[in-house]
């Protein structure tokens, strides 16, 4: 039985392929809103936590495109910065911030604190909608991580490169495997295929 599209909400490379190495398969074949056609999607990318913000995008994407969505929010809280940039991580240095820009600038905020005023808390929560179904399926996951003085490692995205977890390495300096297992993004994302395959496994039998 050939794949059904399901519609990962991201434009960020790095991102779509980390999500296409955790989701494709289990009856899915994953499109970006670009390669489905989609032009600008209207919906309010910020307010609430990151569940709100998730069944936003997912819900929007998917009466949009008219196939199942998932959308992935994550956000780094900062104990130091009283648990920011949290659900604003993705613009910690404006509208139309790069991850490099986002960064430098929470390394900049955080210049001279000294190692235990550093500790953070990754969150990342996923939602998934279909078209025609009130219902929201959602997974999350919490990661305790220490932003580092400088970046460090070659791997990832958004602010892997300055946070290491328990064992002192950066998320960026995880492998692509290792990362998925222990990382917040692939926590969140892995969980979500249990709800993947179940969705799969009914709209295959409708």
């Amino acid at each position: 039985m050939a794949p059904l599209n399901l519609l990962i909400v991201s434009s960020h490379p790095e991102e779509v392929r980390e999500m296409r190495m955790l989701l494709d398969g289990d009856g899915w074949a994953c499109v970006t809103p670009a390669e489905a056609g989609l032009a600008d999607v209207t919906y309010q990318p910020f307010g609430g936590g990151y569940r709100e913000m998730a069944a936003r995008r997912a819900r929007a994407h998917a009466d949009a495109a008219g196939l199942p969505a998932l959308s992935l929010v994550s956000g780094l809280e900062v104990y130091q910065l009283d648990k920011g940039p949290g659900t604003r991580s993705t613009v910690l240095a404006g509208p139309n911030a790069t991850d490099a820009e986002n960064r430098s600038r929470l390394l900049q905020m955080l210049k001279g604190a000294p190692p235990g005023q550093r500790i953070a808390l990754f969150q990342g929560t996923v939602a998934i909608a279909v078209p025609g179904d009130d219902a929201l399926r959602y997974t999350s996951s919490t990661l305790e991580c220490e932003v580092t003085v400088t970046e460090r490692g070659e791997g990832g995205f958004d602010y892997d490169a300055v946070t290491q977890i328990v064992d002192r390495r950066t998320l960026a300096e995880l492998t692509d495997e290792e990362r998925s297992r222990l990382g917040h993004r692939g926590m969140a994302l892995r969980a979500a295929r249990k709800h993947l395959a179940e969705l799969a496994h009914r709209l295959q039998r409708s």
